[in-house]
Formats: structure tokens, sequence, C-alpha cells
């Protein structure tokens, strides 16, 4: 036997080296998980992703944990382009891959944009009351998104220019009942309304 691990020692010592590193890496896979929030911005404006990781805690504490990992994650995923079609593919694509749970984009992508029941509706999760906000309609007069245009909170968040900017909830593709994530979603984009 002691002949057998004198031989093969090192062939030993890499194979337990590469079990050890496996496992690692699986495991990290596993811990892995999505955020319970993602915002998606869609524009050709500058977003300071750090400036809204270093603030995201307000957002995170009003959150739910869809994921199950104990923690409460909100992520902003800024998408840039110089031109308006480029921007309005993007939503589209954003749209397409439904992983987004909050929308930002300004009236103009937002109108461009042929499927709008893609967006919840708005009157669900705001009260508008007498309050003069602007709002985005579809054709058969649902408010679908609203306007962040000079959002205190969202300067801090990170959207440094708010002009001309909208913000709408999506809806999940089957839209029978609205997922976790989305209810986070509606959530936190009542509280950005409320404390403008």
């Amino acid at each position: 036997m002691r002949r057998f691990f004198r031989y093969y020692k090192w062939h030993v010592f890499f194979f337990l080296l590469i079990v050890v590193c496996l496992s690692f890496v699986l495991f990290n896979m596993t811990i892995s998980t999505t955020p319970d929030l993602i915002i998606g911005y869609v524009g050709d404006r500058y977003v300071n992703a750090q400036t809204f990781n270093d603030n995201k805690s307000t957002i995170e504490l009003l959150l739910k944990d869809v994921n199950g990992d104990k923690k409460m994650t909100a992520s902003l995923l800024p998408y840039t382009a110089d031109l308006q079609s480029d921007i309005d593919t993007l939503l589209v694509e954003m749209l397409d891959a439904g992983s987004y749970d909050i929308y930002i984009a300004s009236e103009e992508t937002f109108e461009n944009c042929e499927d709008k029941s893609l967006f919840a509706n708005a009157e669900e999760y705001i009260t508008f009351g007498s309050s003069e906000i602007k709002t985005l309609k579809d054709k058969t007069g649902r408010i679908y998104a609203i306007s962040i245009d000079g959002n205190e909170f969202v300067k801090r968040m990170g959207i440094l220019d708010s002009t001309d900017l909208y913000i709408a909830v999506a809806l999940d593709k089957d839209k029978k009942e609205m997922s976790e994530n989305r209810k986070n979603g509606r959530n936190i984009t009542g509280y950005i309304i409320d404390n403008k």
C-alpha cells in the first residue's frame, strides 16, 4: 500500500484538488441568485450605476425576499444608445426577455412600443387623486407609465437627468397572476412616485 501512495501521491493530490475546485464552483453557482427587483433603464442619458448601488438600501428595505436567499436585493441595469431606433429596439428586447420588473424610458420610447399591454395598469398601485401627475395612456385610456420628471428620489438613485422620463411596471407574460417580483416593482414604483 505504501508503494501505491508513493507512486500515485501526485495523481491523488491533483484529483483531490480538482474535486475541491469543482465543489467550490458548484457551491457558488447554487447560491448566486437573481435580485428581488430588477430596474431596467433604456435611453440616451448617463446613469450612474455606482450611485444607485451606494443608495439602494432605501429601496431594499421595502422589498420582499422573492428568491429565498434571506437578502433583499435590487439591481439597476442601464442600457444606453444614441439613436431613437436603437433605444426602441432595446426596450422591445428587454420586454421580450421578461426579466425586468420596472422600466424607465422616455415618453417617445414608451409611445413607440407597440404592445403596451406588457405594462401593468398604474391605477392599481398609484392613487392619483387630484394631484397633477403626468401619465402615459394606451388606446383604451389605461394608464401604464408615470412621469418621474424632476423626481429627487430618482436623482439620488443615479438617474441624474430625469427630464421627460417615465416609469412603468412590467406584467408577467401569462398575465394571470402578478409574480412577487412584479409586486416588488409595483410597490417600489409607488414609493418612488410618492417620495418625489
